[in-house]
């Protein structure tokens, strides 16, 4: 059976990373190797994380000077020798089985990759709701071609889809052979994870939330950056959509359609938020969807996703909000 490796980037999480080390410990499958990439940690995460590697001889650390998540990850990769690679935050969770369940899927479908779906969790790890959960495709063996139309639908409502996050799937160790994640950038996962998927010829789906994500204020999404974040993010979905251009072709309006409709629901979203309401990420994207805006894409958007880029074009998306809330109490 395969040795699977762990791969945990830690940065500034000592409250949340004993949590993370036992749900990764008490594993049914035992037959991993778990690497701790302490990125420059300034808590007690790096004692944390040798005293973890003290007790328990399957884990192991590497320290280093704070570089950023990808670079964390990269680190985590150069130094795996499993078969199999899993990515951990080190503020989230992960369900006893996982491992197993992925590595019997894997022995079962002879797929590369295993994906699965995430339950979302607040600060004090208590389940969340989440309309991504419903959406998630059916279990079974699909081609690489399907899960990259997934990936493509996951901010368009009503669509089976797949998140682009690289904690949600358990990859052969080889399929990440030349590719990287992009050091010091943001949504390094969305740069990412597509050319994994068209790196082999088909990919095995479990739905089971096996995947426990914490949601916290503090988190990279969470950054007060957000023009700099989202103009990262507009050039990596413009990355998307040149590589399909070049190896999917029948798969170019699903990403544009993909990276329309994520901008329409960052404006959206950010406007019931006082704290970003006046950040100049919201103009930002404004222009951005009305230069990638085209007939097509108003045609095939969702009702919703039309209204409210509707309201938002008019600048009316924080009153509708206010409104909400007001009816709500």
């Amino acid at each position: 059976m395969p040795v699977v490796s762990i791969i945990v980037p830690v940065y500034n999480v000592e409250r949340w990373l004993g949590a993370c080390m036992s749900s990764i410990l008490s594993q049914t499958y035992t037959r991993i190797e778990v690497i701790l990439v302490d990125d420059g940690s300034t808590d007690g995460c790096s004692s944390q994380c040798d005293a973890w590697a003290w007790r328990d001889d399957r884990v192991w650390v590497i320290h280093q000077p704070n570089r950023g998540l990808s670079a964390a990850r990269n680190a985590g990769l150069e130094a795996s020798n499993g078969e199999c690679v899993l990515f951990v935050d080190s503020d989230d969770e992960i369900t006893e089985d996982l491992v197993e369940v992925c590595v019997e899927t894997r022995r079962r479908t002879d797929a590369r990759i295993v994906a699965f779906p995430a339950q979302p969790i607040d600060e004090q790890g208590n389940d969340l709701d989440s309309s991504m959960l419903g959406r998630f495709p059916r279990s079974g063996v699909v081609p690489s071609s399907s899960a990259l139309r997934f990936l493509a639908d996951e901010t368009v409502d009503g669509r089976a889809c797949m998140g682009s996050y690289a904690q949600l799937h358990v990859a052969d160790r080889t399929l990440y052979d030349g590719l990287r994640f992009p050091v010091g950038k943001r949504f390094e996962d969305v740069a990412t994870t597509y050319r994994l998927f068209d790196s082999t010829d088909v990919i095995a789906l479990v739905n089971r939330p096996m995947y426990r994500y914490r949601q916290r204020a503090g988190s990279i999404l969470h950054a007060a950056d957000l023009t700099g974040a989202f103009s990262e993010g507009v050039d990596i979905h413009r990355e998307r959509i040149a590589y399909m251009v070049d190896h999917h072709p029948e798969l170019v309006g699903e990403f544009r359609l993909g990276f329309v409709t994520w901008m329409v629901k960052a404006v959206w979203q950010g406007a019931a938020l006082p704290w970003q309401r006046e950040g100049g990420h919201l103009p930002y994207l404004r222009r951005q969807i009305i230069a990638a805006m085209d007939h097509d894409i108003r045609k095939r958007m969702p009702k919703m996703t039309r209204l409210q880029w509707a309201l938002s074009r008019l600048h009316l998306a924080g009153l509708v909000h206010a409104l909400m809330r007001r009816t709500m109490r």
